[in-house]
């Protein structure tokens, strides 16, 4: 393109320097069928660049890893991607991805989503072999004429010492357990709301229940790798950036004790807010979290402003008072927004973010209570299926998960031993004076989320779900009615929520579909309620006898 008198390269260029051949792939390049490497290939490109600013989800480094060799295999180029780190826009989690590939090989992978600003890796790769390979491809012997349109000639010299660096050995991709680099991810977004906002940690309603007890397990979490990736004067000039100010840690202190019982009761404020139908076991399993992490834990009653309100209402409406009978969802909902302003109170009196604990699966069908669990600034699990939720407590409870940079701390994985509160419990919403458990006012969460999966990853419509819940293992112990009957529940509970998830706090992408409606799950508030897909699935149910 000639610009001001001057001829200036566009498209994909190719950058010449001392013979070395150097080209771009730009994120989502990679990912598509015609992708420029082919383009780069045929003008004889050694190295391929791809800098990249692609969000966490699960599953994704797998694929990052097939393209990468590929692509170094079939360019017959050295292919180098590293990804943005860290939390950007408060909902997309980078993870700092770096993988280098040469002749089709994996020569180096990096950890990821570290704490640090950025990291560095290096590999020793053989530009001989990779010409070799684009010299056998009889594509390039076609048009070699080609090869030097698009090319910036660039001079330069290179140390004569690399010639005698060793080539870096083939390697093998890491294996991750997705429950710990899931855990990472909320944590790692946590530390950089809490450090780019500039605000003094986090509030909590602690219920004593799966979602609010790992929401507490990451804050805590967040702040060990973040001391032991930053090293103690950077870790406490970060907090002191935040507010937080606190007395440095001596010499001989246990960095852990210290983290628990200096630095936590500054960053995490923790509530246990009972009602009248809250048990022991949520009250202990809620306390005993609190304490073995370090945050700042206090309890109240809302039974007296529960039943305030219910007088209220009663005096406008006399001889017709409230009754489970008749008014069980406005009963459960008033104590789960009680709840809502004193924590807020306490977020705002000390300058904390406050955190929501709604997550994907029942954010996904309207299972939470507007200005209730699903009031705060940020939702760390808002992109988590329950059945995953409840999968990484457990984890933590077992294995803990592993700290990267560790030369601080003296063991490398963090454990909880007070989740053992917390997964002994069916998942309950304590808002009703008999026994309740959410599966059972939902679905077993294992049949929900796959329901999800199936619909909104898979893009397959219900009567589609139906078909393949009936062929998933899910017909050993559910009836191909109790699967109809689940998908139809699903389809009505989704269909009437949007404009719940319209509200929902900020979240972190974490699995391969999110409920944010800005982001990924665009939906009508007002619709159809998907009638004719329905009636396809009502008339497929009717063929098989089924209603």
């Amino acid at each position: 393109m000639n610009f001001a008198t001057q001829n200036v390269p566009v498209g994909d260029v190719v950058f010449d320097i001392s013979g070395v051949r150097v080209g771009f792939e730009i994120c989502e390049d990679s990912w598509v069928a015609d992708r420029p490497g082919r383009s780069l290939c045929k003008r004889l490109t050694d190295i391929i660049l791809n800098p990249s600013a692609s969000h966490f989800a699960i599953g994704k480094q797998a694929e990052r890893v097939n393209f990468v060799t590929e692509g170094s295999r079939a360019f017959g180029a050295i292919y180098v991607y590293t990804n943005l780190l860290g939390c950007e826009s408060g909902r997309a989690v980078y993870d700092g991805d770096m993988i280098i590939a040469s002749k089709g090989e994996l020569v180096a992978m990096s950890e990821r989503l570290s704490f640090a600003p950025y990291k560095v890796m290096t590999a020793v790769c053989d530009l001989r072999a990779n010409r070799h390979i684009r010299q056998q491809s009889s594509m390039l012997l076609r048009n070699l004429e080609d090869s030097n349109q698009g090319v910036v000639f660039t001079n330069t010299t290179f140390e004569p010492e690399i010639l005698n660096q060793k080539i870096s050995a083939k390697c093998v991709a890491k294996t991750e357990d997705e429950h710990e680099v899931v855990g990472r991810v909320v944590a790692l977004g946590l530390w950089d709301w809490m450090r780019k906002t500039y605000t003094s940690g986090f509030a909590l309603s602690l219920s004593g229940g799966a979602d609010s007890a790992l929401c507490a397990a990451m804050v805590f979490f967040a702040q060990v790798q973040a001391f032991a990736t930053l090293g103690k004067d950077k870790y406490l000039a970060t907090l002191a950036s935040c507010g937080i100010k606190v007395e440095p840690i001596s010499e001989k202190a246990d960095p852990l004790q210290y983290l628990k019982q200096v630095v936590m009761p500054k960053v995490l404020l923790t509530l246990y807010q009972g009602s009248d139908y809250s048990g022991d076991v949520t009250f202990n399993a809620a306390k005993n979290l609190a304490e073995e992490i370090g945050a700042w834990h206090s309890s109240w009653s809302i039974s007296n402003l529960v039943n305030e309100y219910v007088r209220l209402s009663n005096s406008l409406t006399p001889g017709n008072d409230l009754s489970w009978d008749k008014d069980d969802l406005a009963l459960q909902n008033i104590q789960a927004r009680v709840r809502a302003p004193g924590i807020w109170l306490m977020a705002n009196r000390f300058n904390k973010l406050l955190i929501a604990t709604s997550n994907l699966s029942e954010a996904s069908v309207g299972y939470c209570t507007m200005d209730g669990d699903t009031s705060g600034v940020i939702s760390p699990i808002g992109g988590i299926s329950k059945s995953r939720v409840l999968k990484i407590n457990r984890y933590l409870m077992e294995h803990g998960i592993h700290l990267q940079d560790n030369q601080v701390f003296s063991t490398d994985n963090i454990r909880i031993d007070a989740m053992a509160g917390i997964v002994c419990q069916a998942p309950t919403a304590e808002l009703r004076p008999v026994e309740q458990t959410d599966e059972k006012d939902l679905m077993p969460y294992p049949l929900l989320d796959e329901i999800r999966k199936l619909s909104q990853v898979d893009n397959l419509t219900p009567k589609e779900v139906f078909i393949e819940l009936c062929r998933s293992d899910f017909v050993t112990v559910l009836t191909p009615k109790d699967l109809y009957n689940a998908c139809k529940r699903y389809y009505r509970l989704y269909c009437r929520n949007q404009w719940k998830r319209e509200r929902l706090a900020v979240g972190f992408h974490i699995e391969r579909d999110s409920a944010d409606p800005k982001a990924f799950r665009r939906f009508p508030v007002l619709s159809s309620g998907l009638k004719e897909e329905l009636a396809e699935l009502d008339n497929y149910a009717k063929s098989l006898e089924l209603i």
